[in-house]
């Protein structure tokens, strides 16, 4: 359904762009040289303008995800688990059903987005949707760190989604920090030193310990070594 509403707004989009260029061929017949600027110039912002207007649909669906999440984490503890487990399963077999479609039809990450091909809509968005609610349940489900280690196919499935969904350039600010995070907490991209799991409560305050305690080594070695410099002048000076 969401796919659908994608489609009939980027249909809605190009109408009056394609308009525009018609208008433009019976003005100007004489001057074929400059059709093909004009042509490319308006699918430059055609492209630009339905990215836009996906990443606004994307941005409503992430909203509905969050719900969700919410419901999850207050699904009773002993049944938890086993329910993540298998959301989890059903995450991989989408990231690879639709990887399949992308890499059989050759459509990259930094192609156009292809509003013309319901398949190829279909395929990105159930890629990026996916790749998503994955790193919210991450970040929340601690556990799901060592079925990443365990589970060599979820973790290549996943790489290969954070990164095209990053290359597309469709997803939200807030969700690009999401999937960021995730990231960084499977070792997919480097942590930065300041990276916190805000949802996972004991190792977020663990890690601010850590921080803590690297800031204050910082400071004592940054001390000692003005007292070494010092104590060097003094004994240079006293020297002549």
């Amino acid at each position: 359904m969401y796919s659908a509403f994608v489609l009939m707004a980027f249909c809605s989009l190009t109408i009056p762009i394609k308009a525009k260029i018609d208008h433009q061929d019976i003005k100007h017949v004489h001057k074929t040289a400059t059709k093909p600027k004009v042509e490319a110039a308006h699918k430059h912002i055609d492209s630009i303008d339905i990215k836009k207007s996906y990443t606004e649909l994307f941005k409503a669906k992430r909203r509905d995800q969050l719900g969700a999440i919410e419901s999850i984490v207050n699904i009773e503890e002993s049944k938890r688990r086993r329910y993540v487990e298998e959301v989890v399963k059903n995450v991989k077999d989408i990231l690879r059903e639709n990887r399949e479609t992308l890499e059989r039809i050759g459509h990259l990450a930094s192609d156009p987005y292809p509003h013309d091909s319901e398949t190829l809509t279909n395929a990105i968005s159930k890629v990026l949707e996916n790749v998503a609610f994955f790193s919210d349940l991450s970040l929340r489900f601690p556990f799901i760190e060592k079925l990443m280690e365990k589970d060599r196919k979820l973790r290549t499935d996943v790489v290969w989604a954070y990164n095209y969904a990053k290359e597309t350039g469709l997803c939200d600010v807030d969700t690009s920090k999401v999937l960021d995070m995730m990231a960084q907490q499977h070792g997919i991209i480097p942590k930065s030193e300041k990276f916190i799991n805000p949802y996972d409560k004991e190792r977020a305050k663990k890690d601010l310990e850590e921080l803590a305690a690297q800031e204050q080594e910082r400071h004592a070695m940054e001390k000692d070594s003005k007292i070494t410099k010092k104590k060097r002048k003094s004994e240079s000076k006293s020297e002549l």
